[in-house]
């Protein structure tokens, strides 16, 4: 099956009611438009947890949703996909994975550049710098790419492209 591309869908913090009913709806929406769609699991630990090799096994990072798994799980409270609080600019030393122990040896890391680098993907741009300034002001530089912001779509039509994917409209 050809797609459009690849959507993923991240749920970060503690649970609250809801999000199955939204996962479901986006999942529903961006499968019949064509596109595949990710669950990333465990919140933002999933991605720092994935491993950019091809041959690792990041099988316990995502799972590939369907129309079928969402409808079981939008009746259930929380998010079938798990959440945490893990967050990238601040991960302890003893939640690094290993294949990023070599990099982040502070007793609490920024591994926020690592993270975007696992997205590295066709459809998104690229991180091509990171650091802090003189004045300690984080910075990440990506790729530019022309075209219309979401902003400017909503603009346009007067319907915003990501309520229009919770929406159904």
């Amino acid at each position: 099956m050809t797609t459009k591309g690849t959507i993923g869908i991240l749920t970060g913090g503690g649970d609250v009611p809801g999000l199955n009913p939204a996962i479901r709806a986006i999942t529903i929406r961006a499968r019949r438009e064509g596109y595949r769609v990710l669950g990333l699991r465990r919140g933002w630990a999933g991605l720092v947890e994935m491993a950019p090799d091809d041959s690792a096994d990041n099988s316990s990072c995502y799972r590939e949703l369907s129309e079928d798994a969402v409808n079981r799980a939008a009746r259930t409270g929380g998010t079938f996909l798990h959440t945490s609080r893990t967050r990238p600019s601040h991960l302890p030393k003893a939640a690094v994975p290993e294949h990023l122990k070599d990099e982040y040896t502070d007793e609490t890391n920024d591994a926020t550049a690592a993270v975007l680098r696992t997205l590295d993907h066709p459809n998104l741009p690229r991180l091509q710098d990171f650091g802090v300034t003189p004045d300690g002001e984080a910075f990440l530089v990506f790729d530019w790419i022309e075209g219309t912001t979401l902003d400017r779509l909503g603009e346009i039509d007067g319907n915003h492209p990501a309520r229009s994917a919770v929406s159904g409209s």
